[in-house]
């Protein structure tokens, strides 16, 4: 018999078509693809996988134990394979890796479990985009809307009140959760003495750092701070601050403090310091939003400050307006006690002349003549009263020559005599025999004087019924 040979021949045109262009994806997608097994060694992958992961040449990849040296959190591994096991595949996981240099980045991966024939799976198929600057952005996202949400809750503090010791109270609380510290503390500088005061602290544990004295800084720490503008006071500039600071420092165990110069324009206002009792970083971006939040405080003070300046220029302008309201009514007063006094001249001057008539007549007998004393001298006395409330009342210009400051004292007691003994108020005078007399105008010294002798009655008749003015001069 004579051997015979059967040929099958099949078109794989197709097949061998479709293999090159699987290759070809396979090869040239800009996703990393990738084989690997359960054991954690790659099988194949393609060019965009090795230069994620920062590798030239497929052999070193091939060599890569993937869980040891490529998984920077291992367990991500076991739960990425249960998930695998269990639904066969997996959309979207984020892993961290770290790369041959040693940077770690996220990959988003895609893939699926292969089986054999028996149901085990033998090895993993799938792709990973590296997701790591989305992460960044979408973080920086977040971190952008935390800091926004939180800077303006400040701010609505910062308006709630213009009460500037509990506004700031609220804000330093505030302003330790947000960056996560330990300790704060917000310190102003006070305008009218120029000392820097502690107007708010949280978070001190020491007695020492419960006590903070008013103190004036340094003029070469304030003019390095002018000189550069210096938002943030950090631990290099430690030598420039008053001891207590880093006493403070020491005292409370802090490894990181930051201060936030508050800054009004050209002006420093203050600053608000924040601590940490254990040792960490502020990147740029933590200390740009501390140079924020002391803005918003700096302005918020400024506000209050002027808010409370107004206010006080207010009661200035209506105690002056009262002054002048009070001076109209002086002017009346002395109108009417000049009108007053000019018609008691008249029956006094009767009174006067005729008890001096009688007191010259040889007729009268001398029981008559002891009182016409007595009425003559009260209506001498009374005469100068009279002539004082003239004197007093008299719309005078300035006149300025030699007075008797006792001579003035005297004339304006006896301007209250009669109150002052109906309130049973003891006038002790104690006045200097010797005293030389001085240049000035005696009307305008009877008013002073009148206005204090008026302000101790009053005081004098506040606290009770009886009372002693002490005159000194």
């Amino acid at each position: 018999g004579q051997n015979e040979f059967v040929h099958v021949l099949r078109d794989i045109t197709d097949r061998k078509g479709m293999e090159e262009r699987y290759l070809n994806l396979f090869h040239n997608v800009q996703e990393g693809v990738f084989i690997s097994t359960p054991e954690g060694r790659f099988v194949d992958f393609n060019d965009a996988f090795m230069r994620m992961l920062g590798f030239t040449r497929r052999e070193e990849l091939l060599a890569v134990d993937i869980v040891k040296q490529l998984y920077v959190h291992p367990e991500q591994r076991e739960e990425l394979k249960k998930i695998l096991a269990e639904k066969g595949s997996v959309m979207g996981y984020e892993l961290e890796t770290r790369k041959k240099t040693g940077e770690i980045i996220t990959l988003s991966e895609s893939s699926f479990a292969v089986r054999d024939i028996s149901g085990n799976v033998v090895e993993y198929q799938g792709f990973v985009l590296d997701v790591t600057e989305q992460k960044r952005v979408a973080e920086e996202i977040r971190r952008r809307n935390r800091e926004l949400s939180a800077l303006n809750s400040i701010a609505n503090t910062l308006s709630q009140s213009l009460d500037l010791n509990e506004v700031l109270g609220k804000v330093l609380r505030q302003v330790i959760e947000l960056f996560s510290m330990d300790t704060g503390a917000i310190y102003l500088v006070d305008p009218g003495t120029g000392l820097l005061e502690r107007k708010a602290v949280l978070g001190f544990r020491s007695e020492f750092g419960h006590h903070f004295p008013a103190l004036r800084l340094p003029q070469e720490l304030i003019e390095h701070i002018t000189r550069a503008h210096t938002n943030i006071l950090t631990m290099q500039h430690l030598p420039y601050v008053p001891t207590i600071f880093r006493e403070i420092t020491e005292k409370e165990g802090l490894h990181t403090p930051f201060l936030g110069v508050l800054w009004s324009k050209d002006k420093i206002v203050g600053g608000l310091a924040v601590g940490s009792r254990a040792v960490r970083e502020f990147s740029p971006a933590d200390l740009s939003l501390l140079t924020a939040v002391a803005n918003q405080v700096a302005a918020a003070v400024e506000k209050i400050r002027l808010y409370e300046e107004t206010l006080r220029a207010y009661d200035d302008l209506r105690h002056t307006q009262e002054q002048l309201l009070q001076s109209e009514k002086m002017a009346a007063v002395g109108q009417l006690i000049s009108g007053v006094a000019h018609e008691l001249n008249n029956p006094l001057t009767a009174i006067l002349g005729y008890s001096q008539l009688l007191q010259n007549n040889p007729e009268v007998g001398a029981k008559a003549n002891e009182y016409t004393e007595k009425l003559l001298r009260q209506a001498q006395r009374t005469h100068r009263i009279v002539q004082n409330l003239l004197s007093f009342a008299r719309q005078s210009k300035l006149q300025r020559h030699m007075v008797d400051i006792n001579r003035v004292i005297e004339d304006t007691i006896t301007l209250r005599e009669y109150d002052l003994r109906l309130n049973n108020v003891q006038v002790d005078r104690q006045l200097e025999a010797k005293l030389p007399s001085t240049t000035g105008d005696p009307h305008q010294l009877q008013q002073v004087f009148l206005n204090i002798l008026n302000n101790a009655c009053d005081a004098i008749q506040e606290k009770g019924n009886r009372g002693r003015i002490e005159i000194h001069t």
